[in-house]
């Protein structure tokens, strides 16, 4: 089920940082090839196995090599870390939401439900889920509108008014969702670690998962 699949991928990170060295007290800095949601993946699974110090490049690899920093093509050595592991699986689950958690709440008025995949996926037009559409009552925010042009996240003022015209505020439950919960992660790290949100969640099982339940409703168009 979905508790032992967050089981097995729990444990299966803490091997690959101990295979790399990694300790509970390394600050892991964290870069893909641009700001798109594999580095902020990875910040989520971090913060949900509580780890402390971690730190994403802006921008990724592509603006580093654009700015003509120092790049290599010599692969790092590591000597094996100890990742202290836990007698039972200790994770943050304040930052993961369930499908039972989104049902129980959506209809309550401090809490906002955070549609972050692409326009035609939202309005049903489009989709790689079981049924096209929304979750009832969400709003839509394409991630990669919290980029300019360079590929670079916007500044915190203009991401504040953006989110905030949408009536997603600091005051409230932001529950944030895509398909599969890789990508939804972006949202999640703009909110939380750029304008400092107290309170996001990412709904991993997303709309793959809600889709698929043909009790649940689920809504096509404009929101």
């Amino acid at each position: 089920d979905g508790d032992a699949s967050a089981l097995f991928k729990t444990y299966r990170l803490y091997r690959i940082l101990q295979d790399l060295g990694i300790e509970r007290d390394t600050h892991i800095i964290v870069y893909s090839h641009g700001n798109d949601f594999f580095g902020t993946y990875l910040i989520w699974a971090l913060d949900y196995i509580t780890h402390k110090n971690s730190s994403l490049l802006d921008g990724g690899f592509e603006r580093w090599n654009k700015e003509n920093r120092e790049i290599t093509q010599v692969q790092t050595e590591f000597e094996r870390g100890y990742y202290s592991l836990p007698r039972s699986l200790s994770v943050n689950r304040a930052i993961r939401i369930y499908l039972d958690f989104v049902k129980l709440n959506m209809a309550r008025d401090d809490v906002v439900i955070l549609d972050v995949r692409h326009k035609d996926f939202f309005d049903g037009k489009n989709g790689l889920t079981k049924r096209p559409g929304h979750i009832p009552g969400a709003i839509h925010h394409f991630w990669v509108d919290d980029l300019n042009e360079a590929g670079s996240w916007k500044s915190p003022e203009v991401l504040r008014e953006s989110y905030k015209s949408l009536g997603v505020v600091p005051e409230k439950v932001v529950i944030v969702y895509c398909n599969r919960g890789r990508i939804s992660t972006h949202a999640y790290f703009t909110l939380k670690y750029i304008l400092n949100f107290p309170n996001v969640f990412n709904y991993d099982g997303g709309f793959n998962e809600w889709s698929s339940i043909d009790s649940l409703p689920v809504e096509t168009g404009e929101d």
